[in-house]
């Protein structure tokens, strides 16, 4: 870092004037100078030879970077074209509503020097106003859209086959109407249970049992809903109904208080029904871990009002019933980069929910036309996290029917390659993704203390990001790396794309079946 760059009283870095400004960076030069700064040598020395140190002591890792302005205007009239949306938000009633923010400038410059697509203005506009959408033009980039056609044009058998491998992956490894009715079996024996001591509280199914996303060998996630009454007490004898407000600290001890009690109630009157029970409160979310030895095989994760989750399970279930590309990808893309460590979220890297959401705005926003619209937009009252988890419902039909979209008729094999060049050219240091708006924002327009997470995905009921523990700038590098190297196994080493190629953990006899079925011609690759 420069050393005579001046700072303001709240350390943060003041931006040049607009003719000392340098010329934008691309992604690539970005993270090379976050990688640098962000590096533990590169803090250290900081804080012992600049005299702004406590800038690195309070982990001011971020560094702003500077755009050039834009040197032609962009006919972008209509009023949601220029909205963009902040993780500041504000309370209205039981709504958050976010401040209106400047849209990014992703959206208006190509990088690497390649020469992007053309897209109508009035395209764009017309997807915003219908779907609630906002294309980002940096990810058609004719160079990799044309290599993506140029090379299924040149392999459209092997790729043929390709695409049904992926279909039938998903076909033989997606969660079974079976499977579904074991775990709500465990919910309902555990609801039981535990309504024994909390008998107002409701007991919901979220995750990937519930979200159309799922395989056999997910994990059930719960979610305990419970609300504190007069009624309960605390060690202290204190009545959690008085004791509770608005107080954040409260509500974690009213927490760490449902689960030890759940945890006890168990041990003590059904020890015998369980193989597993392990309370795990030192966590971002707390949670109780448990088998039931009738169904060792699931793995149990029991949380206390993360209501969230369970909202967004719900939303997510009416994205995969859209469009079957959302799942089938899922399910590939959760086993791949599992794989290869990408899946990681206790060592600071991603989680499973993180790759559906990128999955979902990558077919909102980065494909032409888009295969998914923005169901927060279209339908803000079946969506707006103010339901009663126990009212929630999974087989209703959209209040108005959704509007015809064009038809997108890119292979998953397409889709696939392109996700990994999306987020292989993704500016991590100056974008952020909003999935309540459908669209990329400035990461300028985040709070202060929000630029330590590296890749900033605004999740939709609590305005914060998902991936909070991707902090350091070694794990986004080898992220990045990851991508660019699943990409380039076909684009660049021409390799020819089998789903072994990617799954190295892909069994022999599993593999011989999923042929089996291709040569049986059981498989409709119209998807």
């Amino acid at each position: 870092m420069n050393k005579n760059r001046k700072h303001d009283e709240n350390e943060k870095f003041i931006r040049k004037e607009p003719d000392e400004r340098k010329k934008p960076k691309t992604p690539e030069q970005n993270l090379e100078e976050l990688y640098h700064w962000n590096s533990p040598e590169k803090r250290q020395s900081s804080s012992k030879s600049s005299p702004e140190g406590s800038c690195a002591q309070k982990s001011i890792v971020w560094k702003k970077f500077e755009r050039e302005e834009l040197e032609i205007e962009s006919d972008w009239n209509h009023p949601s074209s220029s909205k963009r949306f902040n993780s500041s938000e504000v309370v209205v009633g039981n709504r958050r509503k976010s401040p209106e923010l400047r849209q990014s400038t992703s959206n208006q410059l190509p990088i690497r020097g390649v020469l992007r697509l053309e897209l109508d203005p009035e395209k764009i506009c017309y997807f915003q106003r219908n779907y609630g959408v906002t294309l980002n033009l940096d990810a058609r980039l004719g160079r990799t859209l044309g290599s993506i056609r140029e090379y299924v044009n040149e392999h459209s058998k092997e790729f043929e086959i390709f695409n049904k491998q992926l279909i039938i992956y998903y076909k033989l490894n997606k969660q079974t109407d079976d499977s579904r009715r074991r775990k709500f079996a465990i919910r309902d024996q555990l609801s039981v249970m535990i309504h024994d001591i909390f008998p107002h509280g409701y007991l919901a199914v979220g995750g990937s049992t519930v979200n159309g996303c799922g395989s056999n060998s997910s994990d059930l996630d719960l979610c305990f809903g419970i609300k504190p009454r007069e009624h309960l007490f605390d060690k202290n004898g204190n009545e959690w109904g008085k004791l509770i407000s608005l107080d954040y600290l409260d509500n974690i001890k009213f927490v760490d208080y449902a689960i030890e009690t759940i945890y006890d109630h168990f041990e003590n009157n059904y020890k015998d029904e369980f193989s597993l029970i392990d309370p795990v409160l030192f966590a971002r979310v707390p949670v109780i871990k448990l088998k039931l030895k009738s169904h060792r095989d699931i793995e149990v994760d029991i949380n206390i009002n993360c209501t969230a989750g369970i909202y967004n399970s719900h939303l997510l279930h009416y994205y995969s019933r859209i469009d079957e590309r959302l799942p089938i990808l899922a399910a590939f893309l959760k086993k791949y980069l599992d794989e290869r460590c990408v899946i990681q979220p206790r060592h600071g890297r991603l989680n499973s929910y993180t790759v559906v959401l990128m999955i979902i705005h990558y077919l909102q926003c980065c494909v032409d036309p888009p295969i998914l619209p923005n169901l927060n937009f279209l339908y803000p009252a079946m969506f707006d996290g103010t339901t009663d988890i126990e009212d929630l419902k999974f087989d209703q039909e959209f209040p108005t029917p959704l509007k015809d979209i064009p038809k997108n008729d890119m292979t998953v094999g397409e889709l696939l390659l392109g996700f990994f060049d999306y987020y292989a050219n993704f500016d991590y240091a100056y974008d952020a993704i909003s999935m309540m708006n459908g669209m990329v924002f400035s990461r300028d327009n985040l709070g202060h203390g929000n630029h330590r997470f590296l890749f900033y995905i605004e999740e939709v009921y609590d305005g914060l990001t998902v991936p909070k523990n991707l902090t350091d700038a070694n794990d986004l590098q080898d992220i990045i790396r990851i991508f660019k190297d699943s990409r380039n196994r076909v684009l660049e080493l021409n390799y020819t794309p089998t789903i072994d190629l990617f799954l190295q953990s892909l069994k022999k006899a599993d593999l011989d079946r999923i042929n089996d079925e291709i040569s049986g011609e059981n498989v409709i690759i119209a998807i």
